[in-house]
């Protein structure tokens, strides 16, 4: 008898009270996992995790079992960020399993309804000019973003013809959000990272948007770990100029990395963490995931964007958490707007081992 059947047998439950108990503590890490790794905006991650809870009843249980044990095993690993993704996830599975997928933000019906939401917080701009913001957005974008920050966003799309680079650094209650508009280009993302890493910030979470017209939007959320920022007013000042030289190319981004990287080596890794590169070319309709687990270490995102740009990959969306010493990250991914081939994954697996491993 399985400690399960006798602690079932001592409570006197009823068999398929004992199935519930067995379903939760077999699938105990899903939710937690499917925040973390998996791009909880995506249908199909949706439609995946609702077909493994398969009831509404199952879903708030599992939710609570999840919350409870993260916040047993270590109430800090909760941050306010994967609180507020384990509520989406919550929210959006229930959606699903009510045949209402998000209905109130997603739904084409609704596209009205919030162009006229940005006209109105925009001080009453042309609605063409904000359709042709808008046009070529992933759906996701809406879903990730409220009505007043896509206003804000579309504020800053309206200054990029006076200054070709557009950025919003803004406090949040743990860390920081930088916002970036701009038009796209090879390794973007990961030279915003590179700098980020070089300011010696921990990044939470990213997200990567472009429209039709080849605008990029991307989103970090950092934690500024030695309160540089925060102690330094005149600092913030002096880490934008430091973004817009690197992006413009009037400044290197090698020697501000070298200058982090030389003083992370004299704190050698408490813990090993062996690499893995995973994909799964199922968790999405339109992109191929790309899973690796690391070492964390300054600059590891610059040098993973870096070599996705130079095998020609797309950044969909990537999703960044980090473990103690071990890095989780999660790109979804395209070439020339399809998904990777498995000849390129193969590549793209060597070059990735052979960077971070």
């Amino acid at each position: 008898m399985t400690a399960l059947a006798s602690a079932a047998s001592r409570l006197e439950l009823l068999p398929e009270e004992e199935a519930e108990v067995r379903f939760l503590i077999e699938h105990h890490l899903d939710m937690s996992a499917t925040v973390q790794r998996r791009d909880i905006f995506d249908p199909t991650t949706v439609s995946a995790f609702a077909a493994t809870v398969g009831t509404l009843e199952r879903l708030q249980r599992l939710c609570l079992l999840t919350y409870a044990d993260i916040h047993a095993v270590n109430p800090e690993a909760l941050t306010p960020w994967k609180a507020e993704m384990l509520w989406q996830l919550f929210v959006a599975t229930a959606n699903h399993l009510s045949r209402s997928l998000d209905r109130d933000r997603l739904h084409a019906s609704d596209e009205n309804s919030l162009l006229e939401q940005i006209h109105t917080a925009a001080g009453g701009a042309p609605r063409a000019e904000i359709e042709r913001f808008l046009e070529g957005f992933p759906r996701r974008y809406l879903a990730v973003h409220s009505a007043a920050e896509i206003a804000g966003h579309f504020t800053l799309y309206r200054k990029l013809g006076s200054a070709p680079l557009q950025t919003e650094l803004k406090a949040e209650r743990h860390g920081f959000s930088l916002t970036l508009l701009t038009a796209d280009r090879p390794r973007l993302f990961s030279t915003i990272a590179g700098v980020l890493a070089a300011w010696g910030m921990n990044i939470i979470k990213a997200d990567a948007f472009a429209n039709a017209a080849g605008v990029v939007l991307d989103t970090f959320h950092f934690a500024d770990l030695h309160r540089t920022l925060e102690l330094n007013p005149s600092e913030v000042d002096r880490f934008q100029k430091s973004l817009s030289d690197v992006l413009s190319g009037k400044a290197a981004l090698e020697p501000l990395l070298q200058s982090r990287e030389s003083a992370s080596r004299a704190r050698p890794p408490k813990v090993a963490v062996s690499t893995a590169v995973n994909f799964d070319d199922a968790a999405s309709t339109h992109s191929t995931l790309l899973e690796i687990v690391t070492q964390d270490r300054p600059g590891l995102l610059y040098d993973m964007g870096a070599a996705l740009a130079r095998l020609d990959c797309n950044i969909e969306v990537a999703l960044i958490d980090t473990e103690g010493q071990k890095a989780i990250d999660v790109f979804y991914l395209t070439s020339r707007g399809k998904k990777l081939d498995a000849q390129k994954r193969e590549v793209l697996r060597e070059v990735l081992e052979g960077t971070i491993g």
